[in-house]
């Protein structure tokens, strides 16, 4: 970020941004772009109209300096020269009150109006929603308007309309004006029709627009202005009192009433009131009051609120194959917040006049006060906030929360009245003579600037605090991506499978929904053949809800349960999972095996996966995919849009919230469409539309997609096989899977996050689209999740196991499991084609499920005040054994703990964990019920200790379908079998389907998902 980015960042960014958000709000209500640029158009010349009228009063008195002291000056220039005439002007400047940089003043106008046009250049030029849209007669507004075809040329006709409205407005205005000024303006006509000739019509249509405002504007203020000198006129005809001229005028940007100021202070002030000399700073401006609340606005939202979400997980935010330091995100939208209410909002206040000023100066003060407010005390239990900063939940608030904060919001700005109620005293001298006796007033009134300077600077130094505790984070991860970008092409991952030895593969599927698989292939048919050989296990449980939870065991077997982990009191839980993750590849490679791992989750309970975990084990391959196959563009326009959207989030926070749904709108924070469509958030219309690709989902999606372009075929035909060096390992007893062509097998341990991010796609292929719309699919295809000729192997289900998927999130969660499962068949296919099918087992795994209160069957209720969603706890199992054909349905009971058992079996005889020297096997699972921990602390940053942070506890048997296998048998506890944290009487789970009161379905929950 160099000098010239933070310039533009301060200067232009908040510009742009008010006309991002004015044009798309326009375009939810018009639902089309002209229409809206010409919405854009009136509400930025009001919103400014103000600014501008004071900027022409500026240089009218500047205009009227410069004429008086004419004749002065020419007189000097004529008889002076040298030190001598500089000495003899600069002495007859200050007879008259004048500064020679007072001349900037004549340009105001123009240097309000450059900003302003490159901001609007800036986003018209780029807007996506304009491109190929007619309007009236221009064909296309994203393209020149190209009106007009003579002599085989297209001629634009909107800049020579935008020139000839902007020379008859110069014209009016400049009457009676200095040469210099009328040729400025006519310049500047001019150099807008040769800059903007070949520009979008969208953006000369804009200029036009704005040019016959002003022209409205100033033949209007011309007649007023006529109207006014007629009255003058006649009111000095019938007295010389011409003080009545300016006391009319009292608005903020006029002059202030001369006779106020006299009035307060020829009042006798009663008993206990303060003093004139008090009550008249009601009336004079506090410029250091106003610079403070600008930068502690600019602290808050631009600083603060950001730093606070990168410090919570810096390593989320960070690419490593594209590697960006999400600490900038915090200095950009900084620099975003110093523009807007540092220089743009102190610009208004420079030019209005002293009751203007102190105007702003209560409405800053009242502005700090409701975002702190705002901001610490509301909106703080919104749920998990994704890298796109979108929640997962969405933005909702009570009815109760809205009435609380807008009822706190009034009462602060009543107290700013009360503590500087002289302001009104003019107008309302009844309550000021009422309330001033109150002495505190004065004291509060005096030091309130202290305190908000205290306040930035607490603000201030809580963000360095959070900035530096992110970079010990940020800088791990800057080494991993130094190290990949050193070592270049090696380190892109392959996937090596041995035509002739045995290939086992582990991919686990992070949050992928055991439940779906039968609507899955009811829907699409043909994976039944993709699949051939798979067995699909649908009573499989989890240890847990979240992956802190459940990945241990899938990974390293019933070792790793959470029960288990918080009997080894003495060891972080961190080294706990390391062990886990490394069971599997070390078992492999010490038995001869190619071993590759992709992505090792939580590894050293880093958001990056630690790969320094496996350097003990050099044979080791180790990579980490997630994000490696992105469009280095959408990686540098994701960048972009978080930068605005950082700032847009602070902003959000920091306002009531009766509008911050509306400024989210769903994580898109009235964004508008761009050329270079980032991956950031998808916001979602109702269940078959949506807008905008979710990174988190495309970084880990195009990884499945290009699994085929990375597995490497290897190993030679049996006629080539070396013999001697196949005997030569079989008589060293160190790999069993060393076949009669001497080649290695190989094991791949790799977890893809496609299933963990919800997104609408594209029916009926379900790929990823910008604009998402599958109505017309949904609607013809209703009977998809209706199961009526049975499941899979067409079982007819029970009616407490049909899938409820009529909400936005159940709908988006369906769809990503399956697209993962489209993008596998693909690649099994390609396995099957390069003949590596046969002699590959594959074991799809998850680590959890979602409380998505989809399945009566799982909707628990332990008897008391607790309702609780065992589809969190039923992950995907789908196992292929080498060879095996035909896809098979098992309602064995399983857990995700059986993945080590179901990779080692026929491959690796009597497997031991090399760390603890225990068996592994399954036995554990029949030995007693399975105890599964209900916690929803699933953050690796603070769920750190040696054990899981107290939870209740659940055991289950046999059939996790059957509620009365479901008991509770701890609460707030570390221990399931804690007898001092036992439930007081049974809590065996029942009751489906209803809440407390029996009105009301608890499957609804959903829509709060």
């Amino acid at each position: 970020m160099n000098m010239i980015d933070i310039l533009y960042t301060i200067l232009i960014e908040p510009l742009r941004l008010l006309f991002e958000v004015i044009f798309v709000t326009a375009n939810r209500f018009t639902h089309h772009p002209g229409l809206s640029i010409i919405a854009l158009s009136l509400a930025i010349n009001i919103l400014v109209l103000p600014l501008y009228d004071r900027a022409d009063a500026v240089q009218a008195q500047a205009r009227d300096m410069e004429k008086k002291l004419k004749r002065g000056v020419d007189h000097i220039k004529k008889v002076f020269d040298g030190d001598e005439r500089m000495m003899m002007l600069n002495a007859y400047y200050r007879q008259n009150n004048y500064r020679p940089t007072d001349a900037i003043k004549g340009s105001v106008s123009l240097f309000l109006e450059i900003p302003f046009f490159i901001s609007a250049y800036r986003f018209l030029s780029n807007l996506v929603t304009i491109q190929g849209v007619s309007f009236g007669p221009i064909a296309d507004l994203g393209s020149p308007d190209a009106l007009l075809h003579a002599f085989g040329m297209q001629i634009n006709v909107l800049p020579f309309l935008m020139t000839g409205v902007n020379l008859i407005s110069c014209a009016i205005f400049t009457k009676g004006y200095p040469l210099k000024t009328k040729i400025q303006l006519n310049v500047m006509a001019l150099f807008f029709l040769f800059f903007l000739y070949t520009s979008p019509a969208g953006l000369v249509f804009y200029w036009t627009l704005n040019n016959l405002f002003s022209l409205v504007k100033t033949i209007v203020y011309k007649i007023i202005a006529r109207k006014r000198e007629q009255r003058r006129a006649a009111k000095r005809a019938l007295s010389d009192q011409g003080e009545a001229d300016s006391a009319a005028d009292g608005t903020a940007f006029g002059l202030m009433p001369a006779d106020a100021e006299q009035a307060v202070m020829d009042r006798e002030p009663a008993a206990g009131e303060m003093p004139p000399e008090d009550r008249l700073q009601a009336y004079r401006p506090n410029r250091k009051l106003f610079r403070t609340c600008g930068f502690f606005l600019a602290m808050l939202i631009g600083g603060a609120i950001p730093a606070a979400v990168i410090q919570a997980s810096p390593q989320e935010f960070i690419d490593i194959h594209a590697f960006h330091n999400p600490l900038w995100y915090v200095g950009y939208s900084f620099c975003i917040a110093v523009g807007f209410f540092c220089v743009w909002m102190r610009v208004f206040y420079w030019l209005a006049n002293d009751h203007g000023k102190v105007i702003f100066e209560r409405l800053m003060v009242t502005a700090c006060l409701t975002a702190l407010v705002n901001y610490m005390f509301f909106g703080r239990g919104l749920g998990n906030l994704s890298t796109a900063l979108q929640y997962d939940d969405g933005m909702s608030f009570s009815l109760a929360e809205k009435i609380l904060n807008t009822v706190l919001i009034l009462m602060i700005a009543a107290g700013i009245v009360m503590v500087f109620q002289d302001h009104f005293a003019p107008r309302f001298s009844g309550l000021t003579r009422m309330c001033s006796t109150r002495k505190p007033v004065m004291a509060i009134r005096t030091h309130i600037r202290g305190a908000v300077l205290t306040a930035s600077l607490a603000i201030s130094t809580m963000t360095v605090f959070q900035l530096v505790t992110a970079r010990g984070s940020v800088e791990e991860a800057r080494e991993q991506a130094e190290s990949l970008l050193a070592q270049g092409e090696e380190q892109k991952a392959t996937i090596p499978l041995s035509k002739t030895g045995k290939n086992v593969i582990v991919l686990m599927l992070d949050r992928g929904m055991g439940p779906f698989v039968p609507y899955i292939f009811n829907e699409k048919p043909e994976l039944k053949k993709q699949f051939d050989g798979f067995t699909y296990y649908p009573n499989t449980i989890s240890f847990g809800g979240s992956t802190i939870f459940g990945t241990p065991g899938l990974f390293g077997g019933y070792e790793y349960t959470p029960a288990e982990m918080n009997r080894r009191k003495t060891e972080l839980l961190a080294d706990k999972q390391n062990e886990a993750l490394k069971v599997m590849p070390v078992l492999f490679d010490r038995n001869g095996y190619d071993v590759t791992v992709c992505d090792p989750t939580y590894a050293s309970y880093a958001w990056v996966p630690d790969l320094t975990i496996y350097d003990d084990y050099p044979d080791i391959r180790t990579f980490n995919t997630k994000g490696s196959f992105n469009d280095p563009e959408e990686k540098a326009a994701e960048v972009r849009d978080l930068n605005r959207n950082f700032f847009c989030f602070g902003l959000t926070k920091a306002m009531p919230v009766i509008l911050q749904p509306y400024f989210y709108q769903n994580g898109r924070y009235n964004q508008s469409e761009q050329k270079v469509a980032a991956y950031g958030a998808q916001v979602q219309d109702g269940i078959s539309r949506s807008q905008g690709l979710k990174a988190a989902f495309m970084n880990t999606f195009n990884v499945l997609k290009n699994l085929p372009d990375i597995t490497e075929i290897v190993g030679e035909s049996d006629s080539e096989a070396d013999a001697p060096a196949a005997d030569s390992a079989a008589q060293a007893g160190q790999n069993e899977n060393v076949g009669a062509a001497g080649n290695k097998g190989t094991f791949l341990m790799m977890t893809n996050d496609s299933t963990h991010e919800p997104m609408l796609l594209q029916e009926p292929a379900y790929e990823p689209a910008d604009n998402v719309d599958n109505t017309e699919y949904d609607e013809t295809h209703r009977d998809r999740f209706d199961l009526k000729n049975g499941s899979i192997e067409h079982k007819k289900l029970p009616k407490d196991r049909d899938m409820i998927i009529h909400t936005e999130g159940r709908l988006a969660h369906y769809e990503v499991n399956m697209a993962s499962m489209i993008q596998l068949g693909r690649w099994f296919d390609y396995m099957r084609e390069n003949g590596v099918y046969d002699n590959t087992k594959i074991i799809l795994v998850a680590d959890h499920g979602r409380n998505l209160w989809q399945f009566d069957a799982l909707t628990l209720d332990d008897g008391s005040s607790n309702i609780y969603d065992a589809e969190s706890y039923a992950p995907l199992l789908m196992v292929k054994d080498f060879g095996a054909t035909g896809f098979k349905t098992d309602d064995t009971f399983m857990t995700n703990a059986d993945t080590p058992t179901l990779a080692l079996k026929d491959v690796i005889e009597n497997p031991v964990n090399p760390f603890t020297g225990k068996v592994i096997d399954n036995s554990e699972k029949t030995a007693h019920p399975q105890y599964v921990i209900g916690s929803d602390d699933w953050d690796a940053s603070t769920n750190n200790g040696t054990q899981f942070t107290p939870s209740t506890w659940f055991a289950v048997h046999d059939d996790m379908w059957n509620r009365k296998n479901w008991t509770v048998m701890a609460e707030n506890s570390t221990d399931p079998l804690d007898a001092a944290k036992k439930p007081k009487k049974s809590k065996i789970i029942y009751n489906v389907g209803k809440d407390k009161t029996g009105k009301a379905d608890i499957t609804d929950k959903a829509d709060k998902n």
